[in-house]
């Protein structure tokens, strides 16, 4: 994915937790009187805490990480999660000033939150698609494009190299080309079936999810995917992609850095024992 988008919000977030845990650190019985719950040193630990959170945050706005950006995404729900259980349980502790900045406060993290969350969607959008986004996984191989492309254009057996499969097969157009059904099974039983509409013979495919039978396994309402072998000056690079609607657009930012982290671990694999597999 692109990262460039989770710069601002994460500095700006990280800018705010620094502030705010500072006050906190340096002037925990001015925080006691305006709040009106709470020891001094509650606000002091609290203040640390989130000074190396907003440490943890700078490091992050100046090397963005999807994955990791969506887990502060998350740690800020939380801290919103928890502003909410505590003004519930204890309103009657804070004054009302104190009750104001718990939820001025509380708002801030959350717009946060939500700005983190639709920038890295923003990242893994597909380019010129509003709706649709892109995961991909690109390993290079000593392997040749024609040794290599032998062994993925055998499209049946994929679960040679793919364990989590229980098995695959070839159920339509019975050989790899344009018309072929690829069937794959999972080890727990969850199965799905794709259409293969591109075909360029040495180089490329690509194929269609039938996203529409009830018993598809994946939260998503389109589904396309493909392969790609490039030939390089070692050998070749192999390129995976996916590109897909979610089902729940509102959890895309939280689930496409859990793919993209799934892609690059498993298929990353499945091509390096391609490879072992074309070199013999």
């Amino acid at each position: 994915m692109t990262t460039s988008p989770l710069r601002v919000p994460l500095l700006l977030n990280a800018s705010f937790s620094l502030g705010t845990g500072l006050l906190s650190l340096l002037v925990p019985d001015a925080m006691h009187l305006f709040l009106g719950a709470g020891p001094p040193v509650a606000y002091r630990v609290l203040g640390a805490m989130l000074v190396g959170y907003s440490a943890g945050l700078f490091a992050l706005g100046f090397r963005p990480n999807a994955l990791l950006a969506a887990l502060a995404s998350l740690a800020d729900l939380a801290w919103v999660a928890g502003s909410a259980a505590i003004l519930i349980c204890w309103s009657g502790a804070f004054t009302v000033r104190g009750e104001l900045a718990l939820v001025g406060i509380a708002a801030i993290v959350g717009l946060f939150a939500w700005l983190q969350l639709r920038a890295i969607r923003a990242g893994f959008r597909f380019a010129g698609a509003r709706a649709e986004y892109q995961v991909r996984v690109s390993v290079p191989t000593s392997a040749s494009p024609t040794a290599m492309w032998n062994v993925i254009r055998d499209i049946g057996n994929i679960q040679r190299y793919l364990p989590s499969l229980r098995s695959s097969e070839i159920v339509g157009g019975w050989a790899p080309g344009i018309g072929a059904v690829r069937q794959c099974i999972d080890h727990k039983g969850a199965k799905w079936f794709e259409l293969c509409d591109t075909w360029d013979e040495g180089s490329a495919f690509s194929v269609v999810f039938n996203t529409a039978a009830d018993d598809f396994p994946f939260p998503f309402s389109s589904m396309r995917g493909g392969w790609q072998v490039d030939g390089t000056s070692f050998g070749c690079s192999v390129t995976v992609w996916w590109r897909v609607v979610p089902r729940r657009p509102l959890i895309a930012g939280l689930l496409f850095p859990l793919m993209e982290r799934r892609v690059k671990s498993d298929f990353g694999k499945v091509i390096n024992r391609m490879a072992v597999a074309a070199l013999r």
